[in-house]
């Protein structure tokens, strides 16, 4: 919109209200690294139909054209004392059509324990998206709920500043009035600093916050989120939480597979050792078709053919040794794996259960604050507390609302980290 002075720019700003579950569907769909890894499912599905094309037969066509000159003459003498008889050896232009089949006919069953390690390759990285997945929705829920917990610190910041302002204005008067000491308005003006600068950096964590939520969500848009932060009980035992994860965590089915694959190899590694047998058809269609006819003529070769590695520079040998130890490491990496999911289930099992501990115990810290403070209120309009009092209340109260804000916040965080522990997905 222009003016006769300048012009005047309106921005418009689009603000999108964000709920926890549908943080998480716009992550699902729009989120690169989860996109990236639909793309690798892709890729090893299509692997599967690669695999498949060494079964099938190979058939080639062909055509080519070429001219010869000077022609091979063949000459002879068929009656004594008269000239020689030449005969050419072909043709100038010879035109020549080919056809050709290959198909492997006993390969010792590799061909087909080859599909079947692009198959479990797919199903592998299924399961590498399945983590990845489940990966997304806990740091997205995590990342929800820090955008609730600055933006509640924030407001429970400036609600303090208020009341700190109107308890620096009491002090103030009383001081000039000669009531107080100076040190009573001293440390009310430093508490008074130090709220504001703790507003100003509590406003860059939220926008920190909210940048980072943008971030996995792959979004442009200003957005707010709404809702409470969440506390959900989980009735569950430590053994049951640890039988679980070991059922359902997606790496250890994919480590599951990952052994049979490395088996498959093994016996492949083993099998390429023995001959390998092949049929073979070709078909020529040519001109000339001999060498004094200027016309078409076709013919058939079928042959069949057994190809045996005999010596390969002990290539063979060392593939036997290489398949063998990846089958090693697939059977210890199963065993570490089980460790490692035991222990991280027991650790985020532990951590949720210290975090329900410290809900407890803070809301209890909670109560007793505000009721200390209430009771220096009343107390100072009946004239029987300092005005110190009412800023030591003030203070001792927020801190005890900060405690209980963040035993909510790494509650909810333990019981995701908990829920990513066991291979649950919860949106």
């Amino acid at each position: 919109m222009e003016s006769e002075g300048g012009s005047v720019l309106i921005l418009i700003f689009t603000l999108l209200e964000l709920t926890r579950s549908m943080a998480v569907d716009i992550a699902l769909k729009n989120n690169l690294t989860l996109r990236a890894e639909k793309i690798e499912v892709e890729a090893k599905r299509v692997g599967i139909d690669q695999s498949y094309a060494s079964i099938y037969p190979q058939v080639n066509l062909s055509a080519g054209y070429s001219y010869l000159s000077p022609i091979p003459v063949m000459k002879f003498q068929l009656v004594p004392n008269q000239p020689e008889v030449e005969i050419p050896m072909g043709r100038s232009r010879n035109y020549s059509l080919g056809a050709s089949l290959t198909q492997p006919l006993f390969t010792w069953g590799n061909l087909y324990r080859l599909v079947k390690i692009s198959k479990l390759g797919y199903h592998i990285q299924k399961t590498s998206f399945l983590r990845k997945r489940q990966e997304l929705i806990r740091n997205v829920k995590n990342g929800f709920d820090n955008c609730l917990l600055a933006r509640e610190f924030l407001n429970l910041l400036r609600q303090s500043h208020d009341r700190l302002s109107r308890y620096h204005r009491i002090i103030k008067t009383r001081y000039e009035a000669g009531l107080v000491p100076r040190y009573d308005l001293l440390r009310t003006e430093a508490e008074l600093a130090q709220n504001e600068a703790s507003i100003i950096e509590a406003e860059n964590n939220l926008r920190l916050a909210l940048d980072g939520l943008k971030m996995l969500l792959n979004i442009e848009d200003e957005i707010r989120p709404v809702g409470e932060i969440e506390y959900r009980k989980l009735d569950i035992t430590l053994d049951s939480a640890l039988t679980f994860a070991l059922k359902h965590r997606p790496e250890m089915k994919g480590l599951l597979l990952s052994y049979r694959m490395a088996e498959i190899g093994f016996r492949s590694s083993i099998f390429n050792l023995l001959p390998a047998a092949f049929g073979m058809v070709n078909y020529e269609y040519k001109r000339p078709y001999q060498f004094t006819e200027e016309k078409w003529g076709g013919s058939w070769v079928f042959s069949v053919g057994i190809s045996w590695p005999i010596f390969s520079g002990f290539k063979k040998k060392t593939d036997i040794a290489k398949a063998r130890m990846e089958l090693k490491k697939a059977r210890l990496g199963c065993e570490f794996l089980k460790e490692a999911i035991r222990f991280e289930a027991k650790s985020a099992y532990l951590k949720l259960k210290k975090a329900e501990a410290m809900i407890e115990a803070q809301e209890k810290v909670l109560k007793q604050a505000d009721k200390t403070r209430k009771m220096i209120e009343e107390r100072y309009q009946n004239g029987l507390a300092k005005s110190i009092e009412l800023l030591d209340g003030e203070l001792v109260y927020s801190r005890a609302k900060i405690g209980f804000l963040k035993a909510r916040i790494e509650y909810d965080q333990a019981f995701n980290d908990l829920m990513l522990a066991l291979g649950k997905e919860e949106r």
